[in-house]
């Protein structure tokens, strides 16, 4: 494999310096039922459908809606500058950083979450899984939104405020192409933040840098308005942040409760 222009030396070191950093946590971990990390996919809808029906809520898509609207006129200037100062060793980061958001991180995920059922280290399986859920579960959102808010992408138009152009049509095909909210941000944030939950440290938030430079190249390709992406990447640590409390508050109260069964009696024992 001929590396151009070392493309992937740094992702490959990101990856390389990651494991090392969960690794030892392995020979603390015990065996627990994996069957918890596939029943979360649906066990987690109702509560999830609960939070979005909250008043909350609503004033969440108000405030994103409110937020978009008011800094969309600055979409089209943020554009230029990026435009600008998209060029030499600035540009060959980005383009690096590119591979982590998209369908091309689907695999990579997966692969991760698969890697994480051949230890013993529970947190690992954990931390892994609930990336996963969160990149179907924020992706599946990003795609509903897109659909409802079919706005045109900077490549078609110079209009920042051109939504609801695509509405109803495939957001992904070539008739539909709708840019709002970017789904790169959604994945490439939303796959990280449970990480950073699970292992929170310098290295792990340092690992935000890379939604970041995946972001800003869509940003200067001229497939996603700064809008696009500010709510992408709302969207997905919004994601991972509520189901990493949740799995983590979950996985808690199974430390705590011990149920004991015997052939006469059964007793449980709780740990304060």
């Amino acid at each position: 494999m001929k590396f151009e222009n070392h493309r992937y030396t740094a992702p490959l070191g990101l990856l390389l310096g990651f494991f090392l950093l969960i690794l030892p946590d392995a020979s603390l971990a015990q065996e627990a039922g994996r069957a918890r990390l596939f029943q979360r996919f649906y066990e987690d809808l109702g509560p999830l459908a609960q939070q979005t029906v909250q008043p909350r809520t609503g004033l969440y898509v108000l405030g994103g809606a409110g937020l978009t609207a008011g800094l969309a006129w600055l979409d089209d200037d943020i554009q230029d500058g990026m435009h600008d100062i998209y060029t030499g060793a600035f540009k060959d980061a980005l383009e690096t950083a590119d591979y982590f958001g998209g369908p091309r991180i689907n695999l990579p995920v997966v692969l991760v979450a698969g890697g994480s059922l051949l230890t013993n280290n529970t947190k690992f399986q954990d931390a892994a899984f609930t990336s996963l859920q969160t990149l179907v579960y924020a992706g599946l959102l990003g795609y509903v939104l897109k659909g409802i808010f079919g706005r045109d992408r900077p490549e078609n138009t110079d209009d920042p405020y051109a939504f609801f152009a695509t509405t109803g049509k495939n957001p992904f095909s070539h008739e539909g192409n709708s840019s709002y909210p970017s789904g790169h941000a959604i994945s490439s944030f939303g796959i990280i933040t449970p990480w950073v939950y699970y292992y929170p440290s310098v290295f792990t938030y340092g690992l935000y840098l890379i939604p970041t430079g995946t972001t800003l190249n869509r940003l200067a390709k001229d497939k996603h308005w700064a809008t696009d992406i500010v709510i992408g990447a709302a969207i997905g640590v919004a994601m991972g942040r509520w189901l990493s409390i949740r799995h983590q508050d979950r996985q808690h109260l199974a430390q705590r409760l011990d149920l004991n069964v015997g052939p006469q009696s059964i007793g449980v024992r709780v740990q304060f």
